[in-house]
């Protein structure tokens, strides 16, 4: 719950009074304690895309068995976990041709639903500035990717049932909507219908797409809901 004072420090230091936020994947939990330590008069609207919740939730069915071998290893032996994720994406990443990262990259793509199957191999642009962003994100050291892990898949510190974010006009609470894809094989729709729930104020709005693909063909459309509300 460290994570809202930095982000008071960087607006102020910036001198803006408030925001539109976005999280996407494990953003989604940066973006949700900002909700909860924030004064909500900073946040003019927020929105989860493809988001990570607390397993404590329920509606964890149909989560692969290797992402809960990942889970297990982040939350009790992290170190090992990165040196999997450092053999697996991290020397490719180090290496000086972008090729042999992203033969790496796509082994992990193919073990994805469809639907990002399709979306990474038919949109050559987004996948390119995908295994660009995830390539510079791992090529120093696959410890912070493993140490992440770890902070999602352990207690954040609060309850999402305590956001405070009650509904209702004139509540001056900020508008969360949290979109998701109906196939979202990594973070299961049952967690985000689950938190949708327990968010009294909270937009669910589940499409047709994973986890990437969600992203990639909806970004546009995200983007111009967010920064109208507020």
């Amino acid at each position: 719950m460290d994570w809202p004072a930095d982000v008071t420090e960087l607006l102020s230091h910036l001198q803006i009074s408030s925001v539109h936020a976005l999280g996407t994947a494990g953003g989604s939990a940066y973006l949700l304690a900002c909700l909860r330590g924030l004064p909500k008069r900073r946040i003019r609207g927020a929105a989860i895309v493809s988001g990570v919740f607390p397993f404590s939730l329920g509606g964890t069915e149909g989560i692969p068995f290797s992402t809960r071998v990942a889970i297990f290893l982040a939350v009790w032996l992290t170190p090992l976990l990165a040196v999997l994720i450092d053999l697996l994406l991290g020397r490719p990443a180090r290496n000086p041709d972008t090729a042999v990262f992203e033969k790496a990259f796509m082994r992990d793509i193919n073990q994805r639903c469809e639907t990002d199957r399709r979306c990474v191999s038919e949109d050559t642009d987004f996948r390119t500035k995908f295994v660009a962003s995830v390539r510079e994100s791992l090529r120093a050291s696959s410890w912070a990717f493993a140490w992440e892990a770890r902070t999602l898949s352990s207690n954040w510190g609060f309850e999402i049932e305590e956001l405070g974010l009650e509904s209702g006009k004139g509540s001056g609470n900020p508008k969360l909507v949290i979109w998701h894809g109906r196939w979202d094989s990594g973070n299961p729709v049952g967690l985000a219908e689950e938190a949708g729930k327990r968010i009294e104020a909270a937009d669910l709005r589940v499409l047709d797409e994973g986890h990437l693909s969600l992203v990639a063909r909806h970004r546009d459309k995200i983007l111009k809901e967010l920064v109208m509300y507020g």
